[in-house]
């Protein structure tokens, strides 16, 4: 039999990584994604975190929202010790902006997938609502750098992954590889090395030659500098690798959810990487030839 220290030291433990998931589950989880409640957090009141992080619409910045309250649609009333299994259905939890107090609400819908043994088994969460939305806007850093046909297919995918629509979040994702492979490319020469940088070249024009993404891929794969392969890890690979794996290869929409947002930030991280690098060049020749030029002068 477990010593009683050791046992509350592994409850705690238990609480502590239920409260991350949770915590998680509010911040980023898209609608209709649902997470199995943790036994020790039964009660309607306990079950998610006092406190989240999230984009205020108001504040324009990511903001800390307090829990200041929660209400069922089909109850009532509910207070502290309301047990989950006591109140199945959709219940909204109301946050509020530590700034400005604007309200951040989420309708989670509370069932068991057994409902005669429900005592027994772990009740499941749903988020089927949040208001406000959140933003389907690409990031600066993308905005930046994708023509108005790539921003519009980031943002696509933002809504079918915000929708529980994983298989529809990886063709749009694809796309971009497939659209932006090309300009990537040509911008990567900036930053490769110069001893590497014609035969780069070089591998790039046959990619360009090439029709299909993959083709491009696998001809570049192998010169891509190691600035951009973190830990040998080569994004363009990855990507469409897993991108292409998560539709053809009998992916469901949970499975595809489950990857679609690494692959959304590892597209974020491969045209944001390609972007500074390529200012960091530019900028540092502009100021290499200002120096130049004034050398010269002095002399």
């Amino acid at each position: 039999m477990m010593e009683p220290d050791k046992q509350g030291e592994k409850l705690k433990k238990l609480e502590i990584a239920y409260e991350a998931t949770a915590r998680e589950f509010l911040e980023t989880a898209p609608l209709y994604k649902r997470i199995a409640i943790n036994l020790l957090q039964q009660t309607v009141a306990r079950c998610f975190p006092s406190g989240i992080s999230k984009n205020c619409y108001q504040c324009k910045e990511i903001r800390t929202f307090s829990l200041k309250g929660y209400r069922h649609f089909f109850r009532e009333r509910l207070d502290v010790t309301t047990k989950i299994v006591d109140a199945l259905g959709p219940v909204g939890y109301y946050f509020e902006c530590g700034i400005c107090t604007t309200q951040l609400v989420f309708t989670i819908l509370f069932d068991s997938e057994d409902i005669e043994k429900i005592a027994a088994k772990r009740p499941l969460a749903t988020k089927i609502g949040q208001f406000p939305k959140d933003s389907i806007l690409p990031p600066k850093s993308i905005r930046d750098n994708l023509n108005t046909s790539g921003q519009r297919l980031w943002s696509q995918g933002l809504i079918c992954e915000k929708n529980g629509l994983g298989i529809g979040a990886f063709a749009y994702y694809r796309q971009i590889v497939e659209d932006e492979i090309d300009r990537l490319l040509d911008k990567i020469v900036a930053v490769v090395p110069e001893g590497d940088r014609e035969t780069f070249k070089e591998k790039v024009s046959e990619a360009h030659r090439a029709n299909r993404a993959s083709e491009k891929i696998d001809i570049v794969k192998d010169f891509l500098p190691s600035s951009l392969r973190p830990g040998s890890y080569n994004p363009f690979a990855s990507i469409y690798g897993a991108l292409s794996g998560g539709i053809h290869s009998g992916g469901t929409d949970e499975v595809c959810l489950g990857l679609a947002a690494t692959v959304r930030d590892s597209l974020e991280y491969i045209i944001d990487q390609v972007r500074q690098q390529t200012d960091l060049a530019d900028k540092f020749v502009k100021h290499s030839h200002i120096l130049l030029g004034n050398s010269k002068k002095d002399k």
